[in-house]
């Protein structure tokens, strides 16, 4: 009950309610909150809590933003040109024929150095012995090193050497 009347006080959310309704109006015209309190002798903490009501019931009632992107204008510079399609080669072996597709690929000067400074492979050497190099330079002289201790005699300067060791040792594995 009020001090002065016999009314009850009005709750918290009639009271919300009612400075919604005093302050949504300013809002849309582009009041800011400050502009809006001293307007509405409200409390600035009081508009800026409604203003945030009013944002939050406008986001909750708009259409749902939907995935579709919106049209692009046309960019300046054309798309880019479709890469080739790779080349295939059909190769027969005992009597299948495999079909087999070009690969390109770029690698890191520094490991290819590497790669030849070991002894794994020499700068005219073909894709794949060059793909096995950089495979094998995975494994360093530690690598090697447990390699022979187990018995492994190969060269380490043969690549397919090195993996061919490293293949036999996963396959004795326990599984």
């Amino acid at each position: 009950m009020s001090a002065t009347s016999n009314e009850p006080e009005p709750s918290n959310r009639a009271v919300g309610d009612a400075r919604r309704a005093v302050v949504a109006p300013l809002w849309k015209a582009g009041a800011s909150i400050r502009e809006i309190a001293k307007q509405t002798n409200l409390p600035r903490a009081a508009v800026g809590r409604a203003v945030m009501q009013l944002n939050k019931a406008r986001a909750a009632s708009a259409p749902p933003v939907t995935t579709k992107p919106a049209a692009q204008a046309p960019s300046p510079t054309p798309p880019p040109a479709p890469l080739p399609e790779p080349a295939t080669h059909h190769v027969i072996i005992d009597g299948v024929t495999y079909e087999l597709r070009e690969l390109r690929f770029t690698i890191r000067e520094p490991a290819f150095k590497a790669v030849v400074k070991r002894g794994l492979a020499k700068s005219d050497d073909p894709p794949h012995k060059i793909i096995s190099a950089l495979y094998a330079n995975l494994f360093d002289e530690s690598t090697i090193d447990y390699l022979r201790r187990r018995g492994w005699q190969g060269e380490v300067s043969r690549a397919e050497a090195i993996i061919g060791a490293v293949n036999d040792l996963v396959r004795q594995l326990p599984r």
